[in-house]
């Protein structure tokens, strides 16, 4: 679980704009595979000039992003529908062998999908400072040039290349702005206030590593975009960045989602920076929401009693649906969710309580390629029962919590 928060995290909070941008209209580099995979895959690895005379889709992917595996039902899609009209999709990684035939054990692809350290540096997805950023797309015209560059993918764009060689977009009015100091990047335990100031005032300048110090922040956001970064170490740092009380204090509680929270108060967003040397997770959080509870004046009132839940459950534990996170292969990660994840999931999507059988609890389930994050909860109930789990109305004795204003 460790793992997928912290690849969460990295995803929302560092979304780093590519430092050299591959141009338009640009010849586009040859491509350079070790290794082909996919139905019918020849023998001789492909280049840009075996697909001569074609429109071609380069998807620049990894077995460790989420947002990446989660197009690959649109990228089939797309490839039906287009590969008698002249068009070629190449989903390209720089995953090792061992974590690509791990992940073909499990999900299956009706499209290419190659292997190559060098096309992720000529296609600067990888940048000089070592950092990638993906989903990246590239298309290229019947003409061997760059049509389009960026992260989206659509027939429409398709469509455009097929007739005109290029992606027709729409011309934007320019409005008259002034400066404004806008959120930073940020850490662990960083303000992204102060990371925004500095680039702002120093836009040439590389920003110094922030001094680690004892510090607590709790104020309204100012932000347009938000997330949780935290770190482990001599000291304990999180940014708690443009939450909602009852999200920030369910993250705080160890809750599944904010359904467990009844506020009486009207919520808006909040930024709480937080670091402190010689401090475990257990007692930062309590200081944390101690903290937010006596600055706004405050009250989180436990309530326990005998409510109807939904609970979760499945009769036999089988390997092909479920599985310990000790279990799941390198490469695999992204085709599993954690229970704990579902249940939260559900939780938000519909505003009732769920819980999971005692012998669910630290398990994760296959999803075949089911984003839980955007289905219905409709849809994921569906998968879940046709899979054999059963999902029952019981009566079980549950805290919840009432937040309110102080007497």
């Amino acid at each position: 679980m460790n793992r997928l928060i912290a690849l969460v995290f990295s995803l929302i909070l560092f979304p780093v704009g590519l430092k050299a941008q591959l141009p338009l209209h640009s010849k586009a580099p040859e491509i350079v595979l070790e290794n082909i995979y996919g139905p019918n895959a020849p023998r001789e690895l492909p280049t840009l000039a075996s697909f001569k005379n074609k429109v071609v889709v380069l998807d620049f992917w990894a077995t460790w992003c989420g947002p990446c595996i989660a197009s690959f039902p649109k990228i089939s899609r797309l490839h039906k529908k287009y590969k008698h009209k002249g068009v070629r999709f190449l989903a390209i990684t720089n995953d090792s062998k061992q974590k690509l035939e791990n992940f073909f054990q499990e999900r299956k692809v009706d499209f290419w999908i190659g292997r190559s350290k060098v096309d992720f540096r000529n296609y600067k997805v990888t940048t000089k400072d070592g950092s990638t950023t993906i989903p990246r797309v590239c298309i290229i015209n019947r003409e061997g040039k760059v049509a389009y560059w960026g992260s989206k993918l659509s027939e429409k764009m398709i469509e455009d290349v097929i007739a005109t060689g290029h992606v027709i977009t729409k011309v934007k009015t320019e409005l008259a702005t002034k400066p404004v100091i806008r959120y930073g990047r940020f850490r662990a335990g960083e303000d992204p206030l102060y990371n925004g100031a500095w680039s702002f005032a120093f836009p040439k300048k590389k920003m110094p590593n922030t001094v680690v110090m004892n510090q607590f922040v709790i104020r309204p956001s100012l932000g347009d975009f938000g997330g949780i970064a935290i770190s482990r170490g001599k000291a304990f740092k999180i940014s708690i960045i443009k939450h909602q009380l009852t999200e920030a204090l369910t993250f705080l509680s160890n809750l599944s989602s904010p359904v467990w929270i009844d506020s009486k108060v009207a919520d808006q967003f909040y930024d709480i920076i937080y670091s402190k040397f010689n401090q475990n997770q257990p007692e930062a959080f309590k200081e944390i929401k101690d903290g937010i509870l006596d600055g706004l004046a405050l009250q989180l009132k436990p309530i326990t009693k005998v409510r109807a839940v939904n609970l979760l459950s499945i009769k036999v534990l089988t390997k092909d649906l479920i599985r310990p996170e000790s279990e799941i292969k390198d490469g695999t990660y992204h085709l599993y969710a954690s229970v704990k994840s579902v249940i939260a999931q559900l939780e938000r999507k519909t505003g009732k309580y769920f819980l999971a059988d005692k012998k669910l609890h630290q398990m994760f389930l296959r999803t075949n390629g089911l984003n839980i994050w955007k289905e219905s909860a409709e849809n994921i109930l569906a998968f879940l029962r046709k899979n054999k789990y059963e999902i029952k109305r019981v009566n079980r004795e549950v805290t919840t919590y009432e937040l309110s204003v102080k007497n």
